[in-house]
């Protein structure tokens, strides 16, 4: 037992465990008045304590219960018990992790729709819409309401245009998506996973076909401006202008093709009865 000079005339056995540059842990005791005597000490020997208790089992010198500390103290160089057992536990947590994650990921592959040929198709749909819009956005279709410049402009062959050419990247998107869905009863062995990729391919076609019901509906509110000059005018309403007609049954159905939004079974019937040019 190491001492230090007294101080308080009452001095008390600590323990300090700390170890040296080699990584031994050693265990050794000293007499102080209070651990921060201890410390005080061991600093100056440069020491860095791992911890100091208290021998005579006071908690608030930081001591332990005596059953702890008869696992912790050891011989130097010596592993305690304890410290086997907290080794112990956190291996069996990482591997228990381990396997939680390979089980993870062994039946996340096995899912339908997280196979390599599901992630190619999808990603091919989602090109393909992609390439529509961006295609429809650079024919500045938005100048089909642009009331304005639809009055003022008496040669309306630019606006067809861009209608027919807006309708044909819609098509042509459609042509694509059947090409690329053309394999996919071969492609695909797990039934769970055909389905899906069928309902990836009945998704797309409706989102394209919803761009080009809009497309349509914009064509036909654009026809019956351009069929009939003269009973129309736009008027300024804040910042934009609004169309105001002199005929009630064609406002009506301007307004029915500009605001767009009906089920599918109107839009066939739009079709099937737009009006003509």
């Amino acid at each position: 037992m190491t001492d230090i000079p007294r101080r308080n005339g009452m001095e008390s056995g600590f323990t300090y465990v700390y170890r040296t540059s080699d990584g031994k842990r050693h265990t050794e005791e000293m007499s102080a008045a209070s651990r921060e005597e201890v410390f005080e000490e061991l600093r100056r020997r440069g020491i860095k304590a791992i911890k100091v208790v208290a021998n005579d089992g006071s908690r608030a010198n930081g001591a332990e219960s005596e059953g702890l500390r008869t696992h912790t103290r050891t011989e130097a160089g010596g592993v305690s018990k304890r410290t086997t057992v907290g080794v112990l536990v956190v291996a069996i947590v990482l591997i228990v992790a381990v396997l939680v994650v390979g089980t993870w990921h062994f039946f996340r592959s096995g899912e339908p729709g997280r196979s390599r040929e599901y992630e190619r198709i999808a990603e091919a749909a989602s090109a393909i819409q992609g390439d529509m819009d961006s295609h429809i956005a650079a024919l500045d279709i938005d100048l089909l309401q642009n009331y304005s410049l639809i009055e003022n402009t008496s040669e309306a062959s630019s606006f067809y245009a861009t209608i027919e050419r807006a309708n044909g990247e819609v098509e042509k998107a459609k042509a694509r998506l059947r090409d690329a869905f053309k394999d996919v009863e071969s492609m695909f062995h797990d039934p769970a996973e055909l389905g899906l990729a069928q309902k990836l391919y009945g998704d797309t076609v409706e989102a394209i076909e919803a761009a080009g019901q809009a497309i349509a509906f914009r064509g036909y509110a654009f026809m019956l401006l351009d069929e009939n000059r003269g009973k129309w005018k736009t008027v300024r309403n804040g910042t934009t202008r609004r169309i105001e007609w002199a005929d009630p049954s064609l406002e009506q159905k301007f307004n029915f093709y500009s605001k767009g939004g009906v089920s599918s079974a109107t839009m066939r019937w739009k079709r099937d009865f737009a009006p003509a040019r």
